[in-house]
């Protein structure tokens, strides 16, 4: 079983280098469409295709990875004015008051007037 293992490996291993040319030949030519260009990896695909995920899966480990590579810091300032770390104030800049507090308006007023505290 093992043998059999080890055998079908390096027969893919062997056939990588042609299998990248193909892959590679088929993604730089510029006269194909996108469209094309997927059918014709498609077609790869079915013809071999332990060997081709074999190489998907390689291009996967080996790839650049996007966005960073560090942790970022917890909050990054939000304005070049605003100083200071923190999540960004919820609602309007307009309503808002200058430091940044909701701003005590109408509605508010009209709220606490209408839900009394419960008296226990």
């Amino acid at each position: 079983m093992m043998a059999e293992v080890k055998q079908n490996v390096s027969k893919i291993i062997s056939e990588l280098p042609e299998a990248l040319a193909k892959r590679s030949a088929i993604i730089e030519n510029e006269k194909l469409s996108r469209k094309e260009k997927h059918e014709a990896l498609w077609k790869l695909v079915k013809e071999k295709p332990r060997l081709y995920f074999a190489l998907k899966a390689i291009f996967h480990i080996v790839r650049p990875r996007r966005g960073r590579h560090f942790p970022r810091p917890p909050f990054p300032p939000h304005h070049p004015i605003e100083e200071g770390r923190g999540p960004r104030p919820f609602g309007r800049p307009e309503k808002r008051a200058p430091n940044g507090e909701r701003k005590e308006g109408k509605k508010t007023e009209e709220i606490k007037k209408i839900v009394a505290p419960v008296k226990a």
